[in-house]
């Protein structure tokens, strides 16, 4: 093995066991300044809800934790690939460790799919004061006044992972209209109490907020 093949085994490795280091003070500073900002603070899938000391409610993306999260996860999944390629190249055995790897591969690249589809996310803003909800994605924006706001609805369904079940919830904004818009969607591995309890959090601070009625969720929407 050459020096520079030295150097760059080093600085892999290396990158690997610093960026979870990196990670968890990212999520604990993130974590620490929500406190102090925000009065509420409500976990969905990939995005929090939260109620400012002001009144004003915002539904976005944990853009900071789900984009450490996403480096990781990508630098993870490298790091073995060049482990699989250098296994390979020794002549080392061939059938377990790609079957491993691929199953490994694919997880992982799920995962970072949901990640960066939760980075790709619009942010809802209500603003109690100008009686407007803002929508915020990219360079694009749009505000929606509350006279506009038909209802709030919450739709369950189950999620298979490992032949396991587990429950999920999307919230959505209906409209005058008749057009609809998804706030986000929430999961729990711990069963269906926690669910119920968050999705009940963040109705009751968008109607709060809007003056719209809380949705009713009943136990047969997660059949």
């Amino acid at each position: 093995m050459s020096g520079f093949d030295g150097v760059l085994i080093f600085g892999g490795v290396g990158l690997i066991l610093i960026l979870p280091i990196v990670a968890i003070a990212g999520v604990y500073l993130i974590g620490r300044r929500n406190k102090r900002n925000f009065q509420s603070l409500i976990e969905m899938d990939g995005a929090r809800c939260i109620q400012a000391r002001d009144g004003r409610v915002t539904i976005k993306s944990k853009t900071w934790v789900n984009f450490f999260a996403l480096i990781f996860l990508m630098a993870v999944l490298a790091g073995c690939g060049w482990l699989m390629a250098d296994n390979l190249s020794l002549g080392l055995g061939l059938i377990e460790p790609i079957v491993t790897f691929g199953l490994f591969a694919l997880s992982m690249a799920l995962v970072i799919f949901y990640l960066w589809r939760a980075l790709k996310q619009p942010a809802f803003y209500f603003n109690p004061e100008g009686q407007t909800l803002t929508i915020k994605q990219g360079s694009s924006s749009r505000q929606i006044p509350f006279g506009q706001m038909a209802n709030l609805s919450v739709a369950g369904w189950q999620n298979e992972v490992d032949g396991q079940e587990f429950p999920c919830a999307g919230i959505k904004l209906e409209l005058t209209n008749g057009e609809t818009i998804e706030l986000g969607t929430l999961s729990s591995l711990t069963g269906e109490k926690d669910l119920w309890q968050r999705c009940g959090q963040v109705c009751q601070l968008v109607a709060d907020v809007t003056g719209l009625s809380l949705p009713t969720i009943h136990n047969s929407q997660f059949q």
